[in-house]
Formats: structure tokens, C-alpha cells, sequence
């Protein structure tokens, strides 16, 4: 299938930074098999053929400050058997995710986890986007010609 109708549209990406202070078992368990910092992001993008390139730090403070909370819940989860299956099947699976208290609550949590009451976390992260500060970058760039594949990592 040609890219040529994606002409004019944006790509996203969203990337789960990894070093050697961040290591947590989530990546691994989702199949992720490549890691970008923000300028290897923007270079991928570039060299693929996007335009008007943007990259992004979200999630923060929220996600830093919760990190190590969310890395228990995962390591305490069905999830972590995902580390024994092969990339291909994690990589095909990482959207099924149910993860008691961190991506499955009760739903009396509605109250409190809801666009309302976290507005002012929405609002704060916007201080760090251009940061390289976030355990997420999300990328977007436009389609302005057909695609080349991305470099190899």
C-alpha cells in the first residue's frame, strides 16, 4: 500500500525512554524493541521522510514521580510473563494490557482518575514538553512524500 494518502497527515509515535537509570520492566514486556532519545526521535522521523518534526516530553512529573509504583504493579502482574514469549508476541499483545492499579481500577475510581480532577496535571506537563525530562516522548511529523523505512537501531 502506498503512503501517498497519508500525504498531508501526521504520523505519531510514541516512544518509552530507556537508560541506564530507567529500567523498567515494562518496555521489555511490550516487545520494544528500539530506544530513541529526543534527537534520535526527530533524526528517525527526518530521515523517513517527515516534515514539520515535533517532539514531545509528556507525562511529566506525574509518571516520574509514580515510576517505581508503576514498575511494582507490573513486576506483581500477570504481565511480567510476557518477558518468556517471543518480541513478535509481545509486540502483538502490548494493547492488552490489564494491570491491577495501574491500568485497571475499580470503577468507584471514576471519581477521582477523570479529565476533571487530573486537569491540572494535563496543564503542568505542558511546562516540560520541550524537556528531556519524560519516561514518554511522543513524536509527530507530517507526511509530505511517500515514506522510507526507518533506520535500522
Amino acid at each position: 500500500m502506498s503512503s501517498s494518502k497519508y500525504r498531508g497527515r501526521f504520523f505519531y509515535l510514541t516512544n518509552y525512554l530507556f537508560n541506564s537509570f530507567n529500567q523498567p520492566p515494562t518496555p521489555q514486556t511490550v516487545g520494544h524493541l528500539r530506544r530513541y532519545d529526543r534527537n534520535d526521535l526527530t533524526d528517525a522521523f527526518l530521515s523517513a521522510g517527515l516534515t514539520e518534526v515535533t517532539v514531545w516530553s509528556v507525562a511529566v512529573p506525574a509518571a516520574n514521580l509514580l515510576f517505581h509504583f508503576s514498575n511494582f504493579f507490573v513486576r506483581n502482574s500477570s504481565e511480567i510473563d510476557k518477558l518468556n514469549q517471543p518480541a513478535r508476541e509481545q509486540t502483538r499483545t502490548s494493547g492488552i494490557r490489564e494491570i491491577p492499579w495501574k491500568t485497571a481500577f475499580p470503577s468507584s475510581f471514576k471519581l477521582v482518575l477523570n479529565r476533571f480532577t487530573l486537569y491540572p496535571l494535563f496543564v503542568l506537563q505542558r511546562l516540560f514538553y520541550q524537556s528531556s525530562l519524560g519516561l514518554t516522548m511522543i513524536a509527530r511529523g507530517k507526511v509530505t512524500k511517500p515514506l522510507r523505512p526507518l533506520p535500522k537501531a
